[in-house]
């Protein structure tokens, strides 16, 4: 397989490997249905669609108060550093979605993600808001060259998926289904990703105010592909939310605990 992996970008071979490796790759992954509600355009909307729509991808079973923390577009060198130290500190087990290309500048912190216990999915490898108008081969190889890069990184296959603001095509669903991976989207959006807009204040009672038994928090590491992005207000906020969800009887699960 690692054979055939190096060789479906030769020549016009190409879309024909890679829709090979996508039946050879599903052999060895986690099986699982894909659940979601559909997230209909690219950009802001769709985020906040699926934000209001409750765009969980979840059927939890559990009676218990469980919450997962979800950190979109890391990693990002030393935010998500000091967003896994406070994480560990805490003892709370996150899901971070995780950008390519970030991994490729970053590996030792998705190293460490894994290493501490966290769960790390696929975000795409750039961010883009084209992928919903993607061909199947297009999408498929965006979404093989993310995994090569967090492979190459940690030896961890991702089988969870987060599309870039919460946009789903058919042909997405299609391809993501069809290689095996599980779709979890988000149902509290307190835009961390908006430094301007969103202080740590606000972040806390964003969450505070819309969790629920079941919540599944998106917040960022990282700001899709801006360099330097601050991530202060996160930094501040999430200390504060871990103790004030915990002191309300919220217990911190990571999204496969979650999404049934």
């Amino acid at each position: 397989m690692k054979k055939s992996r190096t060789k479906f970008l030769v020549g016009a071979a190409a879309v024909a490997c890679i829709a090979l490796l996508v039946g050879v790759r599903t052999l060895y992954r986690y099986g699982g249905v894909v659940r979601q509600n559909d997230g209909r355009s690219a950009g802001e909307s769709a985020r906040r669609s699926a934000e209001q729509k409750g765009n969980a991808s979840a059927t939890a079973t559990s009676t218990k108060k469980l919450v997962a923390l979800t950190f979109d577009d890391g990693p990002y060198g030393t935010s998500t550093k000091q967003i896994l130290d406070i994480l560990k500190a805490k003892n709370v087990h996150a899901t971070f979605f995780v950008l390519g290309m970030n991994v490729a500048k970053y590996p030792d912190e998705v190293r460490r993600e894994i290493a501490d216990g966290h769960l790390v999915g696929n975000h795409g490898y750039n961010h883009l808001q084209t992928y919903p108008t993607m061909s199947s081969s297009t999408f498929a190889l965006d979404l093989l060259r993310t995994e090569e890069a967090i492979v190459s990184s940690t030896g961890a296959h991702p089988t969870w998926y987060r599309p870039p603001y919460g946009a789903l095509s058919a042909t997405m669903r299609q391809v993501l289904h069809d290689q095996g991976f599980r779709i979890a989207l988000w149902n509290v959006d307190p835009e961390d990703w908006n430094y301007e807009k969103s202080s740590s204040t606000a972040i806390i009672r964003n969450v505070e105010s819309h969790v629920r038994p079941d919540a599944i928090i998106l917040m960022h590491d990282g700001r899709d592909t801006h360099i330097n992005y601050p991530r202060d207000n996160t930094i501040r906020a999430l200390p504060i939310i871990i103790d004030d969800l915990r002191a309300r009887g919220y217990e911190f699960v990571t999204v496969d605990e979650i999404v049934k």
